[in-house]
């Protein structure tokens, strides 16, 4: 039974966590050749360009900010790994907590059981003095383990609830990280995608 809810909860924090995105591509290359022609690399693909267009090429490359958009790569891959890490925190932690709850369901259990086997007692004649004694002695012990089975699951739930709170800084700055990523990353691609459009409308593969 643990073991099933242990899965069942890094099933659930495996579904929830979030891949790291693909790193950004890498910069376009520049490569000056003699004559009236350069070659441009861009996505590991070569091109022949005509040399007039290399001014165009070289100011798009210089408004693209590769270091901004791998350094807010960088920052969600370390963001989500935190969260990662406390999301499973939480999943422990509400293990636990389910853990716990089912001790206490069977405590409950055998002391509603025992009250039906109190009340068939009681309804039998003659009465068995002795069984009842031995009956409700069992039934008061079982239900000061239910009262401290209970106790320990409050104080389980308890724990839960916190760690599920802790992880509430790392959701922020994933999140954070996430919006910082897709907008430095839609900067950097602006440029790079004109680049790609010159490399193939005016360039010849190598």
């Amino acid at each position: 039974m643990i073991l099933r809810l242990i899965a069942s909860a890094l099933l659930a924090v495996s579904a929830s966590a979030e891949k790291p995105p693909s790193e950004p591509a890498s910069m376009p290359i520049l490569y000056d050749q003699p004559g009236e022609r350069f070659i441009l690399r861009v996505d590991s693909r070569r091109y022949l360009l005509r040399k007039d267009i290399r001014p165009l090429v070289a100011d798009l490359m210089s408004t693209a900010n590769y270091p901004r958009t791998k350094l807010a790569h960088e920052e969600l891959v370390s963001a989500l790994t935190e969260l990662e890490k406390a999301l499973e925190r939480a999943a422990t932690a509400r293990v636990a907590a389910e853990r716990d709850a089912a001790r206490s369901r069977r405590f409950a259990d055998s002391v509603d059981a025992l009250g039906r086997q109190l009340a068939l007692l009681r309804s039998q004649q003659p009465l068995d003095l002795t069984a009842i004694s031995a009956l409700l002695n069992q039934i008061a012990a079982e239900s000061d383990s239910l009262r401290r089975a209970q106790e320990q699951e409050d104080r389980s739930w308890a724990r839960a609830d916190a760690a599920d709170r802790a992880a509430d800084p790392a959701r922020q700055r994933a999140d954070q990280a996430r919006s910082a990523y897709a907008k430095a990353l839609q900067d950097y691609e602006r440029p790079l995608a004109r680049i790609r459009a010159i490399a193939m409308s005016d360039g010849s593969p190598l």
